[in-house]
């Protein structure tokens, strides 16, 4: 199976239609009571001291300090937004989520619920919900660097924002010159927009800024060889993507830029093994298949280069199709086929949250169709046989939140 790009897989086209149940409440187990001295704390005094703890990033800490203030009183909005924001830095995703939700719900104006729950859905794929949520922030507080900054990433690959894209990280660079990860960023936009001496430019100085960071490594280490890959160049990329995967050996990104390099140089062994390895590594990776069929070429294989090129070609055509059912499905959310078609898409792709969400979409408009339930009832029986059925709680609550919020 093929999963879609991450280009794709960012913009999440799901919405929950009627019948769905709210989010469950927030699962926890209720702290001891309080004894002593705490048991007799003012509320503000202990949602001091549990923020005091979260800033020093003791999380499991801060996440217990917030739900005894929670059980106490459990519309504190304070309480829910720090209970967030510890339990999302603990990676509990979908507690978070119910979590900051919540708190929004009784206070729509607390600032890091939101661009908490932003990033929770920005990392989930909803990027177009990430959006609206972060456009509403940087209205609020058009001088934040963050927001600025995570609502670029949000616009990063809509090819009608590219030039809104720039504005926005030039404006966040321009508040906070010395955050390496914006002007990495920054450069990203500018390739989009073919200026490539700039962006460059804006690699060279976040490198110099984080020397030792893998992401900025690796896209200037990529940048070299798709731009005037003269020798000298080829050097330096070699260099910055070996230093990526002497960090992260699995890393099929710098895997498949060590390919190329090889390549170049027609060290057909080399490019061979990592190119082989990249896919290993990530079979959705197109770029790799094509240039391992490139370097099966030149190594007289055309046996395995055709079974690269076949496995480019699948990935390149399930990437088209996904999007193409996307597309359909936002301008006709309630056709039963489209959703139908969806949802064995992302079986298709491995995305089986989505697709569990798209077959209850597709039975709610279609409840008779019992060729349907039985697809459904076969994914989550095998998906349970092997351990791997998701959690729904999130995925629906985030859906139904952000339908209700438009």
């Amino acid at each position: 199976s093929q999963a879609p790009s991450a280009q794709t897989a960012r913009r999440e086209l799901d919405r929950l239609e009627q019948g769905h149940p709210d989010p469950s409440p927030i699962a926890t187990t209720p702290p001891l009571p309080l004894e002593g001295p705490a048991s007799l704390a003012s509320p503000l005094a202990l949602l001091k001291d549990a923020d005091a703890i979260l800033a020093q990033k003791r999380f499991p800490e801060a996440e217990k300090a917030y739900l005894q203030i929670v059980v106490r009183d459990p519309k504190s909005a304070q309480a829910l937004q720090g209970l967030g924001l510890a339990l999302s830095s603990q990676g509990k995703t979908e507690q978070a989520f119910l979590a900051l939700d919540k708190a929004l719900k009784l206070d729509p104006h607390l600032s890091m619920a939101q661009f908490t729950l932003a990033h929770l859905y920005y990392d989930q794929g909803f990027v177009d919900e990430a959006a609206h949520r972060m456009e509403a922030l940087t209205k609020e507080a058009p001088n934040n660097g963050e927001y600025l900054h995570a609502l670029a990433l949000c616009y990063l690959d809509d090819t009608t924002r590219y030039l809104e894209t720039e504005e926005l990280l030039k404006r966040a660079v321009a508040r906070e010159p010395k955050r390496a990860e914006y002007l990495r960023d920054m450069g990203k936009a500018e390739i989009n927009l073919t200026h490539s001496a700039d962006a460059e430019n804006d690699y060279r100085q976040a490198l110099a800024l984080d020397p030792g960071n893998p992401d900025t490594q690796l896209a200037l280490g990529s940048f070299l060889l798709d731009h005037q890959p003269t020798t000298p160049r080829l050097q330096e990329a070699e260099r910055l993507l070996q230093a990526v995967t002497a960090k992260d050996p699995a890393n099929a990104d710098s895997l498949l830029g060590l390919g190329r390099v090889a390549l170049s140089r027609s060290d057909i062994p080399s490019a061979l093994a990592y190119l082989q390895k990249a896919v290993a590594r990530n079979p959705n990776l197109a770029a790799g298949w094509y240039q391992l069929a490139r370097a099966f070429d030149r190594a007289g294989d055309g046996t395995r280069a055709k079974d690269c090129r076949t496995a480019f070609q699948n990935i390149t055509n399930y990437r088209r199709e996904l999007s193409s059912a996307e597309e359909s499905a936002r301008a006709r959310l309630k056709d039963p086929a489209l959703r139908l078609k969806l949802a064995r898409l992302y079986v298709q792709g491995g995305q089986n949250a989505r697709a569990i969400n798209q077959y209850q979409v597709y039975l709610n408009l279609a409840p008779a169709d019992q060729a349907g339930q039985k697809e459904l009832q076969n994914l989550t029986s095998r998906l349970q046989a092997e351990g791997q059925m998701p959690s729904m709680n999130a995925l629906n609550g985030m859906l139904l939140a952000s339908r209700k919020a438009h």
